[in-house]
């Protein structure tokens, strides 16, 4: 009892008094990801984020931490920490500080906006505060935690990567090349991860794959005067429409059976717990317009929208170029179309032979021999190993110490691209993967937030673990 409340009480304060206002900083910095920022390398943000991160850390004073940042030309920043420890064991923790995009400030509710960070209502405001920016103070605060009262811990490696966003880009180069260094752990704790709720610890046992398609129709050279061309020249909107159509159903948003695994029965029991405990939060926490309903049956929705979230493919346009703003929309038919389609596939789905089955559909049988080009980029989803009985024990005396409510488990649709990687490298270790992505923190989208008080709880829970799951 004196252990919990130690580490609550000194998780508390220092968050207070150091993590947020670094937090709050941090979030000033517009550190784009790669993918986002073509000038990423030479504009300094990447490096502010991280000496900001390195500063900190430094000035919290972890006995027996030896601390380091890697950049190499062309290639991101990776800092990269070992933590001496007491007990046989090695814990290994990831998070990252590169973000998304901030999108328009516009979109953004009223007083707030991505580089400018508020505290309302218990919540941080700010691009990059829930995805992942506290992951990175979490895990040296949580080893911090245990120092402070005394009490013996495994040796520690922590990695904060700066290109997640850009599907880990680096990360493979620099974990080879530390691969001696790391050694074999026996626990991964991935902070980027997400939670049902904010009223317990909840685990993530799979994440989807995804694929990530480049899909252009070009008809003509230019663009005519839609009522010459009209009847005559097909829209290049229309051909991209039933090329999508084989992929999925226009009608029901059902997916190719070809990008459908077999769910296993414990994942759907898993499944139909977390639907008992989340029921209509599922749906609701999602800002529809008035009327707008969801995709599951009618009656007893949550475990099936919660598969389809989990489990089963689904298929989204998120980008679309060679379409005027309704503003400057002329009579013209348009010479192409080109879209960006996401495709989130099951965890245990062989990502490089849906690629290529998404590949061959696509640029067979083109309508009216337009051309087409196919570019489809993979990522390999992740499902956990079985629990061991020790971890399994002190995550449910972390959960109800912490928060007064059993652990629960569930998958996300989310993508983390380094898991597999992981998995493959360290086939035989134990997974924490876990995060604060909960409802309406809104990752990616406009008025991405961070709940204090439930992250507070979280470092309070990851400290336990570390401290005691060996």
């Amino acid at each position: 009892e004196n252990l919990n409340k130690g580490i609550k009480e000194f998780v508390e304060k220092e968050f207070e008094a150091s993590v947020l206002p670094k937090l709050m900083e941090y979030i000033k910095i517009p550190n784009q990801s790669p993918s986002f920022d073509a000038e990423w390398d030479s504009n300094g943000h990447a490096d502010k984020a991280c000496q900001l991160i390195v500063d900190w850390v430094n000035k919290l004073e972890i006995k027996n931490c030896s601390l380091e940042v890697l950049k190499e030309p062309g290639r991101t920043h990776l800092i990269y920490a070992e933590i001496a420890g007491d007990i046989d064991k090695t814990v290994y923790m990831y998070a990252h500080f590169d973000k998304q995009p901030p999108l328009d400030p516009s979109l953004w509710n009223e007083g707030l906006g991505p580089f400018t960070p508020v505290v309302k209502d218990g919540l941080l405001y700010g691009r990059g505060s829930s995805d992942d920016g506290y992951g990175n103070f979490a895990a040296f605060l949580s080893v911090k935690a245990l120092q402070n009262l005394g009490l013996p811990h495994p040796r520690v490696v922590i990695t904060l990567e700066a290109a997640e966003e850009s599907h880990s880009r680096d990360l493979p180069y620099y974990l080879e090349k530390l691969k001696p260094r790391i050694k074999i752990p026996d626990l991964i704790i991935c902070l980027d991860s997400g939670c049902g709720d904010f009223d317990r610890l909840w685990v993530t046992t799979s994440i989807r794959g995804s694929l990530a398609i480049y899909l252009n129709v070009n008809i003509m050279e230019e663009g005519v005067h839609s009522g010459d061309a009209g009847g005559i020249v097909p829209d290049t909107f229309r051909i991209l429409s039933q090329l999508i159509a084989r992929l999925e159903d226009p009608k029901t948003g059902e997916v190719i059976k070809e990008l459908q695994v077999e769910i296993p029965e414990h994942r759907k029991k898993e499944v139909e717990l977390a639907a008992d405990i989340l029921k209509d939060g599922i749906y609701e926490s999602m800002p529809f317009v008035q009327g707008a309903t969801h995709m599951g049956p009618k009656e007893n929705p949550h475990a099936e929208l919660l598969l389809n979230k989990t489990w089963r493919s689904q298929l989204a346009v998120i980008g679309i170029d060679g379409l005027p703003p309704t503003s400057n929309a002329g009579n013209v038919l348009r010479p192409f179309t080109k879209a960006k389609v996401s495709i989130r596939l099951p965890p245990t789905i062989d990502c490089k032979k849906a690629a290529k089955t998404v590949e061959d559909i696509l640029n067979k049988d083109i309508p009216y021999g337009a051309k087409v080009e196919v570019k489809v980029e993979p990522n390999p989803g992740w499902d956990a190993p079985q629990t061991s009985p020790a971890l399994m024990k002190v995550m449910e005396e972390s959960s109800k110490e912490y928060y007064g409510k059993d652990p629960a488990f569930l998958g996300i649709g989310m993508g983390i691209p380094f898991m597999s990687l992981l998995a493959q490298n360290y086939p035989n270790a134990q997974w924490l993967v876990t995060g604060v992505l909960g409802p309406k923190t809104n990752a990616h989208s406009p008025n991405e937030m961070l709940p204090l008080d439930y992250t507070k709880r979280l470092i309070c829970c990851v400290s336990k673990i570390v401290g005691q799951f060996a």
